[in-house]
C-alpha cells in the first residue's frame, strides 16, 4: 500500500546555485530527496525559476538523477528543458516538470539528486520540488 504524497526523508524544496553541465553524475550534485526507511515512490520532479525580482534567466537545461541505496554512483533518468523568462509582477518565472509514469519506486537510501547547465548569476537560480510518498 502507498501512503499519499507526504513529506519523505529530506523533501523539503532545493535550490540549485551552481552549473553542472555534466550528464555522467559527475560534478556538483543538489540532494533533492532521499528514500525513506520502506522506500518511496516518485511520481515528478518540478523545476522552477526562483529569481524574486525582475530579471531575464537564462534557458537551460534541468537534469534528474538516481543514486543507488547508500547516495552514491548518481545514473542520469530525466531532463527537461527550462525556457529563458523575464520575471515580472505580470510574468511567472519559467517552470517545468518531469513526470514518471510509471511511478518511479526508490528503495531505502536512493536518492534523488537535481542540476542545471548554467548559472551566470542569481538570476537563474532554479527551485527544485520532488512530489513523492512513502511506500
Amino acid at each position: 500500500m502507498v501512503n499519499p504524497i507526504v513529506q519523505v526523508g529530506n523533501m523539503l524544496p532545493q535550490e540549485i546555485t551552481a552549473a553542472n553541465a555534466a550528464a555522467d553524475g559527475s560534478g556538483s550534485i543538489v540532494l533533492a530527496l532521499t528514500a525513506g526507511k520502506n522506500g518511496s515512490k516518485v511520481y515528478g520532479v518540478t523545476f522552477r525559476n526562483s529569481r524574486p525580482t525582475e530579471a531575464a534567466s537564462s534557458a537551460m537545461l534541468c537534469k534528474v538523477f538516481l543514486s543507488n541505496t547508500v547516495g552514491t554512483g548518481f545514473k542520469i533518468i530525466g531532463e527537461v528543458a527550462l525556457p529563458s523568462v523575464t520575471r515580472s509582477g505580470t510574468q511567472v518565472g519559467a517552470a517545468a516538470t518531469i513526470s514518471f509514469t510509471p511511478n518511479l519506486d526508490l528503495l531505502e537510501g536512493q536518492c534523488i539528486g537535481v542540476t542545471k547547465s548554467i548559472h551566470v548569476g542569481t538570476q537563474d537560480n532554479v527551485s527544485v520540488v520532488v512530489l513523492a510518498g512513502d511506500i
